[in-house]
């Protein structure tokens, strides 16, 4: 069963597979979250904000 799933999803990225990236992702998102600090920052005010 795992190798027919490969063999229909071959042509196709992880993302592609997973059925795309959510579209509010990267919405209104600072220019500098390539950098892991300022990542982890924004998750975590995220998170916080949304568990309080």
């Amino acid at each position: 069963m795992a190798e027919r799933w490969l063999t229909l999803q071959a042509g196709k990225t992880l993302v592609e597979r997973r059925g795309g990236h959510p579209e509010h992702l990267l919405q209104d998102a600072p220019t500098d979250l390539s950098e892991r600090s300022n990542r982890k920052k924004a998750i975590a005010q995220y998170l916080n904000k949304r568990h309080s």
